[in-house]
């Protein structure tokens, strides 16, 4: 087995893959989360209106 064979070997079975597959689901996670819920732009305090909106 060469080094690209090699390389690629340890990058698919080693921790890397894992790692990004994590980082992958929690991304993709958040961005339904924001999508689905009514979130805005957050504000300051002077920025809302009296009536709380």
């Amino acid at each position: 087995m060469g080094t690209v064979g090699t390389v690629l070997f340890e990058v698919l079975l080693g921790w890397v893959a894992p790692v990004f597959a994590g980082a992958a689901a929690v991304a993709s996670w958040a961005a339904i989360a924001l999508r689905r819920t009514e979130a805005g732009k957050p504000k300051w305090p002077w920025e809302r209106r009296p009536d709380g909106s």
